[in-house]
């Protein structure tokens, strides 16, 4: 037999070591490296058991949840729908006639809903266990100004029911006997999701102003002039404080105790959203960047650019936010340690992300054209 010289079985050998030690590397180690997170970290991932609720004749415009499990779906030609998460089944439809123009709203043990028709702004309460209306209050309005209203914002403050008319029309109503118990007129159209702190209604407006009300009365308590029309409002951590994004991309901090600009920070484009997150300021931006900034607000941490522009405002836990880009088949799943894509929500063919969408317990909630998706986050991956 003939013998291999001992230099050339020494070379086979080590190669043939070296190949085994790269196989192992790239089946086993790097695959932990690159997905994995560390076992003490937390991190979660998607849980790939997910509901879907098809709604058949026609898109929902909007959507809201009771935190209990139950969504409700508003449709054009005044029909909402509630469905059971758990089960992803119906369980009950209402036909309401005529326009929704808020958002379903849960106070209580009812769902409140606003109408309009050509000279009424109709205020119903459902029973969130049946969908039967419980109450209905019709606020008269001229035809000239009605027509013009694509949007009505509905919160609860004790006995009171508050409407903020997107044409800067205020209204509180008695939730018992529906009477109005004061309305404000800013004269001027709203430019921000109005803003509500304990007592107090804080709105932005095109006239590039944030105002102020007592919701106990409807005085104005705050009057702020910008150099821009503001895009969103939140609260500061510190009491007393407001953080404003604007059309400008400048990011501020009012006193509103003190009615005075303590700071701002400027980014790329105009601002569409802020939130308070485990590890900083996430601000998303119409110049289709994601930033995270310190606490602070006053540094970048990371920005991440994006595939198309927002949609609507993210939906985040303490490691990961879900973005979705205006009519994108897939929501990006993106870590917050380090603005990288984590994972993606892909939707079948044809189907894509209207915008809308909520948190309700452990359930993200999204609208898409062909229905509701839902999902939860699960550990480990």
């Amino acid at each position: 037999m003939r013998h291999l010289p001992k230099l050339n079985r020494g070379k086979i050998f080590i190669s043939k070591i070296s190949n085994i030690v790269f196989t192992i590397f790239v089946l086993i180690i790097l695959p932990k490296f690159v997905y994995a997170h560390p076992a003490d970290s937390n991190y979660l991932q998607l849980s790939r058991n997910h509901l879907f609720y098809e709604t058949k004749e026609n898109f929902a415009i909007d959507i809201a949840s009771d935190n209990n499990f139950f969504t409700y779906l508003s449709f054009p030609g005044g029909k909402i729908i509630s469905v059971d998460l758990t089960n992803n089944q119906k369980r009950w439809e209402a036909e309401l006639g005529g326009q929704i123009i808020s958002t379903p709203s849960s106070f209580g043990e009812n769902i409140y809903l606003v109408g309009k028709s050509e000279t009424t702004l109709t205020v119903r309460s459902l029973a969130k266990s049946t969908g039967i209306t419980q109450s209905q209050i019709n606020i008269p309005f001229e035809e000239q100004k009605i027509s013009a209203v694509e949007k009505v914002f509905l919160y609860k403050f004790e006995n009171q029911i508050v409407l903020v008319v997107d044409n800067g029309e205020v209204f509180s109503l008695n939730a018992d006997n529906g009477q109005i118990t004061w309305r404000e007129s800013l004269g001027q159209q709203l430019s921000t999701v109005p803003y509500l702190i304990q007592d107090k209604l804080f709105l932005g407006t095109f006239g590039k102003q944030i105002i102020g009300l007592s919701l106990s009365n409807g005085r104005q308590i705050v009057n702020f002039v910008l150099l821009a029309p503001p895009t969103f409002i939140t609260q500061e951590r510190k009491i007393g404080f407001l953080l404003v994004g604007d059309k400008n991309g400048f990011l501020s901090v009012f006193d509103w105790l003190k009615n005075s600009q303590i700071r701002k920070f400027r980014l790329g484009g105009e601002i569409s959203s802020i939130a308070h997150t485990s590890r900083g300021l996430l601000i998303f931006s119409f110049d289709n960047f994601i930033y995270l900034l310190t606490s602070s607000g006053n540094k970048v941490i990371w920005k991440k650019r994006l595939a198309g522009r927002i949609a609507a405002a993210p939906q985040f836990n303490e490691n990961f936010v879900i973005v979705a880009t205006t009519e994108a088949t897939a929501a990006s799943v993106i870590d917050l340690r380090n603005g990288k894509l984590f994972d993606k929500i892909v939707l079948p063919k044809n189907d894509f992300f209207t915008g809308k969408n909520l948190r309700s317990g452990k359930f993200f909630i999204y609208l898409t054209k062909a229905g509701v998706l839902s999902f939860s986050l699960a550990e480990g991956r």
